[in-house]
């Protein structure tokens, strides 16, 4: 008797080479005997129209009939010799009883559900760190003052904080419920930003515009809204937002100002350099963009490229590096020869080993953020 293998998913590429090769032979010994069946009728029917050629036509006739008969019994013959050769303990070839249609569907099915659960679980841990960083975020706005954020939207804040940080350590909840109190907080977020006044502004002062990702947002609620800065900046965005909705917004600001825009451009590392290397295309997408407008639309600004700040090695995150040191490069070279195009290398002036990261290794903590700021206001000007 066989021995009944526990099959896992790893068994699932042999079983199912081993299920085509059954399959295979099972074709083959059906095919090839109806083609020698047809031929050794042809065989007979020549015989008997030809009575002087029978002995070479009997011949054939016996040759493909022996050959028929063979091949019609490879599939037993060989599953026979697999049985024997099981029996006498090559456990490996046990797998040749095994795979049948049902075992390999069986294995497949569990596979899929073992890639679902995989992705399920990878999801759930990128919406955790992203809800760290947002709850960061949203607990800032809580600390400003009630000119800033009136009492009704903190109490609203901190009850979706307190709802979404319930969600992100109970190990059992849904990944649909997590999603579900992200959007909900980061819609809260949004909108309490939007309503935040800027301060009021003195008699020509140099004015900045910083557009970015999560990095610059972390910048825009550590330093608040000082004299004549405007912050547009937004969570998980890259070049399609940038092209789409920045832009036209940046546009209506400076085309309503008589004097220049300082405009810091600090976007990349949530598509150009999400892997280990730097995607080229989107990496030309914005340089091509940021030239064009410093030739055309922004030709009257001072556009400033930071460079995209460092990764942490730990980071939960897939942007690597090696991918930032590669951007950076591409972009600073892909700029020079603009006159209001400067790059600024935020990066090595600040140092590597210097940045200081929130635990997803891809934010900065708060006195970084401040940090970055500073070094930018006083470093990075034309």
């Amino acid at each position: 008797m066989f021995f009944i293998l526990d099959l896992t998913t790893n068994d699932l590429p042999v079983l199912k080479i081993m299920y085509f090769i059954k399959s295979l032979l099972s074709i083959v010994s059906i095919i090839v005997p109806v083609i020698l069946i047809v031929m050794v009728t042809i065989d007979l029917i020549k015989t008997l129209l030809n009575p002087s050629d029978s002995k070479k036509h009997t011949k054939s006739l016996i040759t493909r009939t022996i050959m028929a008969l063979c091949i019609f019994f490879i599939p037993i013959l060989v599953n026979f010799i697999m049985g024997l050769i099981g029996q006498a303990g090559v456990n490996s070839v046990e797998l040749w009883t095994e795979a049948n249609k049902n075992n390999v569907e069986k294995l497949q099915k569990q596979k899929t559900g073992e890639d679902e659960v995989k992705r399920n679980e990878s999801e759930r841990k990128s919406y955790i760190s992203k809800s760290q960083t947002l709850i960061k975020n949203a607990k800032l706005l809580l600390e400003k003052d009630d000119k800033y954020v009136s009492q009704d939207s903190k109490q609203i804040l901190s009850s979706l904080i307190e709802n979404l940080e319930a969600k992100i350590n109970d190990s059992n909840s849904d990944i649909n419920a997590i999603k579900t109190f992200y959007d909900e907080l980061n819609l809260k977020v949004a909108e309490v930003r939007d309503k935040i006044p800027n301060e009021p502004v003195s008699i020509n002062p140099d004015k900045y515009i910083f557009v970015g990702d999560s990095r610059t947002v972390a910048i825009n609620d550590v330093v608040g809204n000082p004299e004549n800065t405007t912050f547009i900046a937004k969570v998980g965005i890259g070049y399609s937002w940038f092209s789409s909705t920045a832009i036209p917004s940046i546009n209506n600001i400076i085309n309503s100002s008589d004097t220049p825009y300082y405009i810091f451009f600090n976007l990349g590392v949530n598509d150009a350099v999400d892997g280990s290397s730097a995607n080229r295309t989107l990496t030309n997408n914005y340089i091509a963009t940021l030239v064009s407008l410093a030739r055309n639309e922004w030709k009257n600004q001072k556009i400033i490229v930071i460079s995209v700040m460092p990764t942490s090695e730990n980071t939960t995150y897939n942007h690597k590096n090696s991918a930032v040191i590669e951007f950076n490069s591409l972009m600073r070279s892909g700029i020079e020869g603009n006159d209001n195009l400067l790059y600024c290398d935020v990066y090595n002036g600040i140092g590597k080993d210097n940045f200081k990261y929130e635990p997803d290794g891809l934010h900065y903590t708060s006195e970084m953020s401040k940090t970055i700021y500073d070094y930018i206001m006083n470093n990075c000007k034309l």
